[in-house]
């Protein structure tokens, strides 16, 4: 097994060397820092702190170039902020008009902000629809919309008598409703419309009960209804006021 090569001279001068360097870029990685924290406040000489970061380290980086330091790990083991943000700065301090390229980056990161927080809008909307669309209401919904209606219709009977309620049609709903409004007429309008209803047989028995409980005789000469013949008996007591006939029992 071959020996591990021994260090020279010329590498632990240059290790020294290094060491040397570092130790002159530690003040300036605080001043950085300092900086960066300071227009993190967002106060008035917040615009000032950013540009002095960026001409520190656009120097610091010729250092490290200057020393073959790695900038990029420099970086990353002494400045606070993330390596690109430095990137960005770095690149506006070694700009021909670091204050021009100052200007050029927050109008580009308003731009991206302003997209990021439609973004979030917009993802924001799509989690609220997604949520909403998930109901157990919505489900039930979508489903009845994917089965027949005879189905759906024997569905939701079903599910109204575990609820202890009846499902009706439109007709007879309709047929109930006409039903409550005759109960608070009076009885002769309730008498008349469902004297309309019935047949021209069931009309004559009719006619001749409502004879018998006015103490008339209904008398039928033809088959047909318009012969219909009512007489008032020579026995009823008419001192005790006339009986007056009902217009629908009235012969035309």
């Amino acid at each position: 097994m071959a020996a591990a090569p021994k260090k020279t001279t010329t590498d632990a001068g240059t290790k020294a060397k290094h060491t040397g360097i570092l130790q002159k870029l530690n003040p300036i990685a605080k001043k950085i820092n300092a900086r960066l924290a300071s227009a993190a406040k967002m106060d008035d000489k917040a615009y000032d702190h950013r540009l002095a970061a960026a001409l520190e380290l656009d120097a610091a980086k010729t250092q490290c170039g200057k020393s073959k330091i790695n900038f990029k790990k420099w970086c990353e083991d002494n400045i606070t902020q993330s390596y690109e943000t430095v990137r960005k700065l770095t690149a506006v301090g070694g700009a021909a008009d670091p204050q021009k390229a100052l200007e050029d980056l927050r109008g580009k990161n308003k731009i991206a902000n302003k997209k990021l927080r439609a973004r979030k809008v917009v993802v924001s909307r799509e989690t609220t629809t997604a949520t909403e669309k998930s109901t157990p209401f919505s489900r039930i919904t979508e489903g009845f919309k994917a089965i027949p209606d005879a189905e759906g219709a024997n569905l939701v009977k079903a599910q109204a008598e575990s609820y202890g309620l009846a499902v009706v049609t439109a007709g007879e709903a309709g047929a109930a409703r006409k039903a409550k409004e005759r109960l608070t007429q009076g009885a002769l309008v309730q008498v008349k419309a469902i004297f309309k209803l019935a047949t021209a047989e069931e009309k004559i028995e009719i006619a001749a009960w409502t004879a018998t409980q006015i103490g008339a005789e209904f008398k039928d000469g033809h088959e047909s209804t318009d012969c219909s013949i009512y007489t008032i008996p020579e026995d009823v007591d008419q001192a005790e006021g006339d009986l007056e006939m009902p217009d629908f029992l009235a012969r035309a």
